[in-house]
Parts: C-alpha cells; structure tokens; sequence
C-alpha cells in the first residue's frame, strides 16, 4: 500500500510489486501522479517547468544550469505497476483482525491516504499529520496555480472533527505520538504564522524567492531550491486567491505579489517562527 506518490514512500513499489506478484494500493490521484513523475528523466525540464522558475523568480542563466542538472523522478523510483488496487475515502479495509477507515486528504499531496481504525483509536497517518516537523505544502510546476495550503487546511480541519482526542497516531516519519487535536491546531497556526509573515512582507513587492528569508532561518541550498519555491508560492497563492495579495509581471518574467490591506490581516495576531529550512517530507 503507498499512502502517496513521494519517492520515500513509493520509490521500490514497482520492484515489490513485481517481485512477489502482489498488487499496488493507492489512491486515483496518488497512482496518476507517481506515473506521472516517474515517466521523467534526466534533462526532462519541461518549458512550463522552466517558466514555473522563472515566473517565481529565479534567473534565467540560473534555470539553464538547473537544467542541465536535473535529473528526473524516474532516475530515482522503480518504474510504478502498470496496474493497481484503488482507494477510496471512507472506504473500509480488513487488514491483520481490524476495520481500517481510508482517509484521504490533500496539500502534501494530491490524494494522500490515512488509515484509522475506530475500535482501537489507532491511526496510520503517513504524513498527513507528523509530530515533529510539518509536511512540505508545495506548489509544484506541474500544477503551477493550484493552491494547495487551502487543501491542507480543509484536510486537517476533516481530520479533527473526524478523529477522537485520544487517537494514537503512527507516522510514517518520527515515534507514534497522543494529542492529534493539539497537534493539528498546532500545524494551522504555524502556517497562519507563516501567512502574516508573508503579508507583512508584501507591503513591498516581493517575488517568491525573496520571501525565501522570511519563512526559513536558513539560507536555502541549490538541493531544497524547488522545495522551498514551492512552500512559498503555497503561501502566496494562497493569499493571492483570498483577495489579499495582488501581483503583476515585472521585466524578468517574475510575480511579484503586493500586500492589498496588510493592516486588516486577519492572520496579523499569529506568532510567526521562520522554519529551519524546506523539508522532503
């Protein structure tokens, strides 16, 4: 079974599955995209991902050296099963003497898959809710207007109102953990922070990259380039699709988003704390 299409967590899928005869266990959306990634290879740096750099602002002559150095989901996965089992909300597994619940949630990813059985209160979250670090919420290139931090927030709202405060969650990264409704609360009000942050910064025109410094304490590495562009972008869309940020193309090709009313901030009150640097989780 793969909770969702990140190389950690389906990256030897098509070797198992073709291995031992057995099938793949995914959702409609985390199977399309691990087939999707995992077609490209190295050098494939498609144009619309090219203009996704650009439009955040990265150089030009900075993107021509990036694609010479990309190298492709598909250089580092199996090649995913040509065929698979899928899953669905609210669908009901038996697995191992136990009724698994599918849940499902989007942000970290297109159609992220949870298991929660309600007899035991257990839940196998993957990483939909971690309890030490956040999941990377990104805009990718191949979905360059989505706005996944409002998917993210609708996802943990249905997992708090669904889960019992004395649910014991399993994570697919760190140690199992109680307090999934503190937790939950936890992760919104951390990007609501990052959302003021954001806003605040935009009383001046800002480009994704140059927020760079107001959402991690670190400086960012050519390796965590797209994770962080991505975590940045999430939060601009998002408060670009709420009305609160406007943005207009400058010379080089680049968004540059500008605060609407950042005196009226709804999330003005959030404490903010940069993260230390873009997570692959």
């Amino acid at each position: 079974m793969g909770t969702h299409m990140h190389p950690d967590h389906i990256g030897q899928a098509g070797w198992l599955c073709r291995e031992f005869r057995v099938p793949l266990y995914m959702s409609f959306g985390e199977y399309v995209s691990s087939r999707m990634f995992s077609s490209m290879g190295e050098g494939d740096l498609e144009w619309t991902t090219a203009q996704y750099f650009q439009r955040s602002g990265i150089p030009l002559e900075a993107i021509e050296k990036m694609r010479a150095k990309f190298k492709g989901f598909g250089n580092i996965v199996e090649p995913m099963p040509k065929a698979y089992q899928r899953l669905k909300d609210g669908q009901v597994l038996n697995i191992g003497g136990r009724r698994w619940q599918v849940m499902t949630g989007s942000g970290h990813s297109p159609e992220h898959v949870s298991l929660f059985c309600a007899d035991d209160k257990l839940l196998l979250s993957g990483d939909q809710i971690i309890p030490r670090i956040t999941s990377n919420v990104s805009v990718m290139p191949a979905e360059p207007d989505a706005n996944p931090l409002a998917d993210w927030f609708a996802a943990l709202s249905r997992f708090r109102e669904a889960l019992p405060a004395d649910t014991l969650v399993m994570p697919a990264h760190n140690a199992p953990f109680y307090g999934v409704h503190y937790r939950l609360e936890y992760l919104v009000d951390h990007h609501k922070g990052h959302l003021a942050a954001v806003e605040k910064a935009c009383e001046t025109p800002k480009t994704a990259v140059e927020l760079f410094s107001v959402l991690f304490a670190r400086e960012i590495e050519m390796n965590q380039l797209t994770l962080a562009l991505g975590e940045s972008v999430a939060h601009l869309h998002y408060l670009y699709y709420q009305g609160r940020l406007k943005r207009e193309l400058d010379e080089q090709g680049a968004y540059r988003y500008s605060s609407l009313d950042p005196d009226g901030s709804p999330y003005a009150r959030c404490p903010h704390e940069p993260d230390d640097g873009p997570l692959e989780v």
